[in-house]
This record gives C-alpha cells, sequence and structure tokens, in this order.
C-alpha cells in the first residue's frame, strides 16, 4: 500500500530519479491551510478575546457567547463563526475582527496549527530523497519568523538545515500574490540547472496560483483544496489533495 496521495507519488518519483542523475529539484509550499490546518488558532484567539477586560466592559453579552465560539475546518477566517454565535452587533464585530487579524499574524498563537494528515512525513520524504524544500508563506517575519520556525520544528519539518528555506514576507502590506511571484522568480534565477519539470509548488490560494500561474504557466503546481478567500474559485484544472497528504 503506498504511503502517500496518488497524486504525489510523481514528485516522489521524480526527485528519486534526479538525485540519482544529480538534478535538482525544488519544492515550494505554503505553509497555511497548505502545510498547517489553522483552525484552532483562530479559534483560541477570539475565545481569548472574551477575557478581555475591555472587550467584556464594551460587550458583555458577546462576550459570554465567544467562550464557546466554534470554528469550523472548512471556514476561512471567523466571519461565519462569529454570526453563528448570533453576533450581529457590528460594533462587536469589528472589534473581534481587529483583535482576530492582530493575533492571527503574530507569534503568539501558531502553537495551536496542527498539520494536516500526513504532511511532516512527506516533506521530509522528499527532503531526504533530496529535493530542495522551500517554505514560501505570506506571513511576515517581523511578526511571526520566530514562531513559525519553532512550529516547523516541532512538527518535524525540515528546517534550518541543509536544502531547507523559509521565505517569508518583509513587510506584512506587501500582497501575498505579488510577493509569492517575485520570490518564484528569485528562487529561479539562481538556479540555473532548475527547470520547470522539477519544480512543484503546494498552495491553497486560488488567486495566488492564479497570479504565479500567469507568469510560470509550466510551473507544476499541486492545489490544497481547504480553504481560501474566495477571491477566485478553486482551480479544476490542476491535481488536488483534499486537506491530506497520506492515502
Amino acid at each position: 500500500m503506498q504511503k502517500f496521495d496518488e497524486k504525489l507519488q510523481d514528485v516522489l518519483q521524480l526527485v528519486a530519479e534526479n538525485s540519482q542523475n544529480n538534478q535538482p529539484v525544488l519544492c515550494i509550499f505554503d505553509l497555511d491551510s497548505t502545510l498547517f490546518n489553522v483552525t484552532k488558532r483562530s479559534q483560541e484567539i477570539v475565545r481569548a478575546l472574551s477575557d478581555n477586560k475591555d472587550f467584556c466592559k464594551s460587550f458583555p453579552k458577546e462576550a459570554q457567547l465567544l467562550q464557546s465560539i466554534t470554528v469550523h475546518h472548512d471556514e476561512w477566517g471567523i466571519k461565519d463563526a462569529v454570526l453563528r454565535l448570533g453576533i450581529r452587533n457590528a460594533n462587536a464585530q469589528k472589534a473581534i475582527k481587529k483583535y482576530w487579524s492582530h493575533y492571527f499574524f503574530s507569534n503568539e498563537f501558531l502553537t495551536y496549527d496542527v498539520p494536516y494528515p500526513g504532511a511532516p512525513e512527506f516533506v521530509s520524504d522528499l527532503h531526504q530523497r533530496g529535493a530542495e524544500i522551500v517554505y514560501l508563506t505570506g506571513r511576515d517575519q517581523n511578526h511571526m519568523k520566530e514562531g513559525t520556525i519553532e512550529s516547523l520544528t516541532h512538527w518535524k519539518f525540515p528546517i534550518q538545515i541543509e536544502n531547507s528555506k523559509l521565505l517569508m514576507k518583509p513587510d506584512k502590506d506587501i500582497k501575498d500574490h505579488e510577493y509569492k511571484k517575485d520570490a518564484i522568480e528569485n528562487l529561479l534565477e539562481y538556479r540555473p540547472k532548475l527547470t520547470f519539470d522539477s519544480t512543484w509548488l503546494f498552495e491553497n490560494e486560488p488567486a495566488n496560483i492564479s497570479a504565479i500561474e500567469s507568469k510560470f504557466p509550466e510551473l507544476k503546481v499541486v492545489f490544497m483544496d481547504s480553504v481560501h478567500s474566495g477571491r477566485e474559485d478553486s482551480p479544476t484544472h490542476l491535481p488536488s489533495l483534499k486537506m491530506k497528504f497520506h492515502k
């Protein structure tokens, strides 16, 4: 029985063959909602707000409701979860979103992220076979680098070792799709022996995939069909994974 999803066998075989021929393979992974399920991060951030003194004073009813908030694994952000609780006060909604946004894009709650089944094993397998692993994330290095490295290390992803690299935005205000498109261009520019046939991208956000494919149409892409912003429809022309790397 194969250990990983059959869509991933081509990647594993390519890495093995190229290693034997001393040819490089680059595997690029997004983090949030591609390697990691971030649902509990969102949930715990909002539950923490229920103990915030200022919020409790301004919105006592809403604070009590937030103690039992549940964010579903197929929800992007917290809007649906908040509405499901019956919170309709616009000012309370605004305060909740502001608090969530601040802490979601910070180190504090990254310990609640959990890898999708098989993710650490698959990335480690690629690395052991000779692939270069690049984590290309929209997280910004000023607010999330320490927690990101700790999380990758804790879950035994190859990080801070040879043939592994973490790329993060230098400024949180840079658009993810622009940052990732430029980062991939830089990665390919400094690896002249690398071809599109041996460069793979794993990503969950259709808007990012669309921007990257427009510039690099030959790049091999695997779509993580988990959750996304909804700015663009999920791609139907790509191999996809449904929130797991195992079969």
